[in-house]
Parts: structure tokens; C-alpha cells; sequence
């Protein structure tokens, strides 16, 4: 989890405090169902949400372990059918898909509704992957499903997982008590019985973020109103939590050992770390508060010291350097430990002072400076960089820097200045003020914030708005402007680009973006999406309806297309969570099963029943139980 998480994001990652979650659920009550669908999320956090006493939360809580003094109530589940999801607040990636009836997934004509056009509108949110959940009992954290470019016949790597071929089985299991034995070696006075485990990977390093609570003392407690308690415990004292991180070699499915704080930062009392996967034996820590992070040799025990601005993106650790001025940004790429490339790019005036600014001076989850992997890009880390403004728009719990301290300052929203750069070697392929989507050599495609439509009009509670994007060219020009109606998300190989909006899905060559090659009409309305995975042959699309009326849950389906033409070539219920190189994997929350679908012909290959919690870790499925013990699936 880094540091300039988004709120979705800190809502569904394990590794999120419980004072945090707390504070995300107060400051945005709309991710409460998210929350709720935490693996991290301890008693004090569930019972604040069974106090909300809302359906469309009540039925993650079924799924979940109740607390030790039971939820004070009967839940309101309803009816057995799929747990809500907010298309606004959940990730932008997540995959429920959408019920179509009669023609409406045939190809039309080209040249129709997806024309290139003015003026769109893009929900955009970068994505982490973490635990899933069969059945709703923790997070089901959504992977974007980009293909990268100059991929045809692969979908992309973060969303791309071993090959079950078969119904897989535990080839190894870790019971939680070796997790236990690792934390206490390094904290003996650690309280390890009351556990929640979230897993990451890179390559064969796997990472399991054990949160620990403690027992919250209500004694002397009062009820008022502004201190109420909720079934026997005082929603406004915070149960104190710690996570430790320990690692383990996914291959041989062996504990490697806690990783220390007090050895990663000798430097700093009583440090506050979060670690992350950079490799086959290296992990990515941050420290909280100081904003130091630092690479860790597992093996070994040796450190390299990185900046404040550092960050890792799959298997790639890329550090941040301003010069004093903030002229110029430096951006130093290493896997590993072998360095890959080191790129300079100068930073316009009216920027600098933000690239300059001390990073503690900032809001502690609000960076002026970040890299990223673009939302729903392919073939390029963007590098952003926003000016400095006034915190006033802000909440004072959204301003707070590392130590406490209100910001004097805060990144503004809008307004940024962005560089794309490719992962490979560091090579800058456009800067502007625009931000890049994806890059499909020699072009770029970028969102026009400034062309967005936020006029659109309003259904069951939710505005459905029009995105602009832009194909520039390697000089900067303009070759097409498109009109995508909702979310817009794209998916792309070296010579096609499919994107999906909120009432269609297009194809264009990606060397004439004139009229599309192909659109099929698949109508979602406000709040929905359509989200496109090239895979050979195949167009693999998943759509969102959102609730409507009675209808309390979002409806789920997964559209194969033809990539040449766009006619159907199969369609089934479900959600999808990855692929292998020939499979699709959709999984149905309330049975708990994961089924693996045939791309080419849409057969059900196998059907894999979860324990409780299926684990999304790199590419590895991992099976955990209700005690928290884990297998590894081959």
C-alpha cells in the first residue's frame, strides 16, 4: 500500500489500519460496503457498519466471522443474490457484469454511435490487486483488465495468472500458526490469536500482511451522543491493530521469516511499516512516519536506502529525485537490485515549486509528486505532478502530514502536468497536461479533462456523464478526438483498440482512428461499464448494470466477442477475476466457486469451490480457511 493511495483503494487493501478504515468510513460513508468486504476489517470496524444497519452492507457482513459478542441484531441480507457493489466507489475495475436480452450484444454496422466525437467523462481510480473473496467473506479487489499493447495473443500480465489447465489442488498449505511463530520471533509479545491475513506477490516472493487486534476496553464508558456505544463497545475508541508482514516463498510454499521493522529501520523509534513484494527476494518498506522507504534483501538482511517519492509497480522499484528548485525531476528505474535506467525530464514553471515542496509538509495521502501505472493504460508509467493550493476544500482528517501537523499546502484535483514513460527504458513519449491512458506506438491516447461532459443526465441516483478522449501522435498532434459515453476503458494490441463505454463497446485499427471498425450496443445506464480483454481472437468483455428499483444488486455476465466483427461467440453468468493463457476465470460469490471458462469456446473446463477467502497474489490463487490457514493452488 503506498502512500499516495487513493481512498478506494485504502477501503479494500488488508494492510489499511482500523483506525483508517474508521476515518475512510466517516469521511466517505459510500464505501462502506467496500469496507465491509475487508479481509483487515476488525470487530470494532464491523460493528460501526452493522450500526449503519443498511441491506446492501448487511449482506458482506453475513459472510464474515462474527465478532465475539455476535452483531446485536438479525442482519438484513434479502434474498440470496450477488453482494452490492457501488459502481461509484468500487473500484473502476471491478467486474460485475451486466444481463442482455434479445439482440442486444449483436455487431453493428460500422461508423455508428462510437464515431469520433467531443466530449466524455472518465471515473478514474488506479487499482491494487488483493484479496478476493468466494462468497463475500473480505474484499474482492478488482484488477483492471487492459491488455498491454504489442500483446495480441496475451492479456495483460497484472491480471494474468498460472496456467489451470485442471481443477487445481493445495500444493502446499501454511497453517496459521507458522505465520504466528514468525511475528512472535520478531515481537514476542506480539498477540497473534485474533488475525486477519491478506496476501501480495512478485514472481515467487509472497508477502502475507498479518493485522493483529486487540480487545477493546469499553470499562467507564458512557453512552451520549457524541459518544455512543453500539452493541457493548464504544465506537469511538479505536481497537488498536498492528500488521506484520511475512514472507513467504510461494513456490515451495516455506515461511521465510517476518520482516523486522526494527531491522529495516534501526534509525527510527517505534516504526510504522508497510512492505511490499519487489521481487523473487526483495521487498519495497515504507515507513510511515517519516515517508522513508528503503529495498530489503530478505536473504541477507541488506538495505538500499530510496526517497520519500519512491514507489514499486510490479516488479520494477522506481525512485523519485527533484533537484532544489524543482526544475527537474529524476527518475531512476531498478529490478532488483540492478538499476535499468535513469531518465531527467524538465518540469514547467508553474510546477516546480510542487515538484520542490518537502513531502512532509504535504498531506500524508495526498502527494504532489506520484508515478503510477495509468488506470487504464497499457505501455507506459505515468509520471504526475500537480500544483500546490489551498486545503480548504478539504476535510482536516484529508490534510494531516505524516506528523499531525495541518498542511499549510495541498495538491490541487485538477490541473496537473503529466510525462509518459515506457517501463522498458525509461523513454519519455509525451508530456502535456493531459493524462495518458495508454501508449500504442507511435501513438498516445489521453483523457481531456477539460472536453469532459458532466451534464449528462441523472439515473437512480447517479449522473451519467460523457468522457473525452484524445489519439495524439508522436509529435504531440491531434489525429482523433472520441466521444465515450460513461466510464470509458480500453483495452489494445499492437494494431487494435478496443474501448468499452457506458452503452457500447468499439474496435478501431489503431491506424485509422477515423470511424470504428465495428460497435456492439450493450446498455448499461448510469453508473455502469463495459470493460473490453483482448485475448487472441476474443473480445472478453465485462459489464456493470448497477441496482435499479427493487433490485438490490448489481447483475453479473461475461461477453466474449469475435475480435474481427464483434459478434457473440459466448456469454456466461459471473464475474471475472483473471485469465491464464487460455482460460477465463469467473467466479460466483454466494456459491463460492470459481469456474474456468475455455476463451475460444466458452466451456466450463473446471469448477473449484473456495474455503472461504481465494487470494489473488501475483499469479497465484491462494486458498485460505476460516482459521486462516493457506493453501497454494497448482
Amino acid at each position: 500500500m503506498s502512500s499516495d493511495s487513493s481512498p478506494t483503494e485504502l477501503a479494500a487493501d488488508p494492510r489499511t489500519s482500523s483506525r483508517r478504515l474508521l476515518q475512510l468510513l466517516d469521511d466517505s460513508p459510500a464505501l462502506a460496503p467496500l469496507i465491509a468486504q475487508n479481509p483487515g476489517a476488525d470487530d470494532t470496524v464491523l460493528l460501526r457498519l452493522a450500526a449503519l444497519n443498511r441491506p446492501e452492507i448487511d449482506r458482506h457482513l453475513a459472510w464474515r466471522k462474527p465478532p465475539a459478542a455476535g452483531w446485536g441484531r438479525s442482519l438484513n441480507i434479502g434474498a440470496a443474490t450477488t453482494p452490492p457493489r457501488d459502481p461509484e466507489t468500487a473500484p473502476p475495475a471491478d467486474f460485475f457484469a451486466a444481463e442482455f436480452g434479445g439482440e442486444a450484444t449483436d455487431a453493428k454496422e460500422p461508423g455508428s454511435a462510437a464515431s469520433p466525437k467531443r466530449r466524455s467523462k472518465a471515473f478514474v481510480a488506479s487499482v491494487v490487486a488483493a484479496a478476493i473473496v468466494v462468497g463475500g467473506g473480505g474484499a474482492w479487489v478488482a484488477v483492471s483488465m487492459g491488455n498491454r499493447a504489442g500483446q495480441p495473443d496475451v492479456a495483460d500480465q497484472a491480471l494474468r495468472i498460472n496456467d489451470y489447465p485442471n481443477e487445481p489442488s493445495a500444493a502446499w498449505t501454511i497453517p496459521y500458526s507458522d505465520l504466528a511463530a514468525a511475528i512472535t520471533a520478531v515481537d514476542p509479545g506480539a498477540a497473534t490469536d485474533d488475525g486477519s491475513v491478506g496476501w501480495s506477490s512478485s514472481g515467487d516472493l509472497g508477502i502475507a500482511s498479518v493485522t493483529l487486534m486487540d480487545a477493546n476496553d469499553t470499562a467507564g464508558a458512557t453512552e451520549t451522543d457524541e459518544n455512543p456505544i453500539v452493541y457493548g463497545i464504544d465506537v469511538d475508541v479505536i481497537t488498536p491493530s498492528v500488521t506484520f508482514d511475512v514472507a513467504v516463498n510461494l513456490e515451495s510454499g516455506t515461511v521465510m521469516g517476518a520482516l523486522d521493522p526494527a531491522k529495516i529501520f534501526p534509525d527510527v523509534e517505534g516504526p510504522v511499516m508497510s512492505c511490499l513484494p519487489a521481487g523473487d527476494d526483495l521487498a519495497y518498506c515504507n515507513e510511515r512516519t517519516t515517508l522513508t522507504s528503503t529495498l530489503y534483501q530478505i536473504s541477507t538482511g541488506a538495505t538500499t536506502a530510496l526517497g520519500p517519492q519512491a514507489t514499486v509497480l510490479g516488479d520494477t522499484v522506481y525512485d523519485l529525485v527533484a533537484t532544489a528548485d524543482g526544475a527537474a525531476l529524476t527518475i531512476a528505474a531498478r529490478r532488483g537490485l540492478i538499476p535499468a535506467w535513469q531518465s531527467i525530464v524538465a518540469v514547467p514553471a508553474a510546477y516546480q515549486s510542487a515538484a520542490a515542496a518537502d513531502r512532509s509538509s504535504l498531506p500524508q495521502w495526498i502527494p504532489a509528486v506520484s508515478l503510477s501505472a495509468p488506470d487504464l493504460g497499457m505501455g507506459i508509467v505515468v509520471l504526475s505532478v500537480r500544483p500546490l493550493g489551498s486545503c480548504a476544500a478539504l476535510d482536516e482528517s484529508q490534510v494531516l502530514t505524516s506528523s499531525g501537523e495541518v498542511a499549510a499546502s495541498c495538491p490541487a484535483e485538477s490541473g496537473g502536468y503529466y510525462f509518459a514513460i515506457k517501463p522498458d527504458n525509461g523513454e519519455v513519449v509525451y508530456q502535456g497536461s493531459m493524462p495518458p491512458m495508454a501508449y500504442l506506438d507511435p501513438d498516445t491516447v489521453l483523457r481531456d479533462e477539460a472536453g469532459d461532459d458532466v451534464s449528462g443526465y441523472e439515473e437512480n441516483g447517479l449522473q451519467q456523464v460523457q468522457s473525452a478522449l484524445v489519439v495524439a501522435d508522436a509529435h504531440g498532434s491531434e489525429i482523433a478526438w472520441l466521444t465515450v459515453e460513461g466510464t470509458p476503458y480500453l483495452a489494445a494490441t499492437g494494431t487494435t483498440a478496443v474501448i468499452g463505454g457506458g452503452n457500447e463497446v468499439a474496435a478501431f485499427a489503431t491506424n485509422g482512428w477515423d470511424k470504428p471498425v465495428w460497435t456492439v450496443p450493450m446498455p448499461v445506464g448510469a453508473g455502469g461499464a463495459n470493460e473490453p480483454l483482448i485475448m487472441g481472437d476474443k473480445v472478453i468483455v465485462a459489464s456493470t448494470v448497477p441496482a435499479t428499483g427493487s433490485q438490490s444488486d448489481p447483475t453479473s455476465n461475461v461477453i466474449a466477442l469475435e475480435a474481427d466483427s464483434g459478434a457473440t461467440a459466448w456469454q456466461a453468468t459471473g464475474r471475472p477475476l483473471a485469465v491464464d493463457s487460455k482460460r477465463v476465470f469467473i467466479a460466483d460469490e454466494f456459491t463460492r466457486t470459481v469456474s474456468a471458462v475455455n476463451a475460444k469456446s466458452g466451456e466450463t473446463v473446471w469448477t473449484y469451490t473456495a474455503q472461504r477467502t481465494l487470494n489473488l497474489a501475483g499469479s497465484w490463487l491462494i486458498d485460505c480457511d476460516w482459521e486462516n490457514n493457506c493453501s497454494g493452488l497448482r
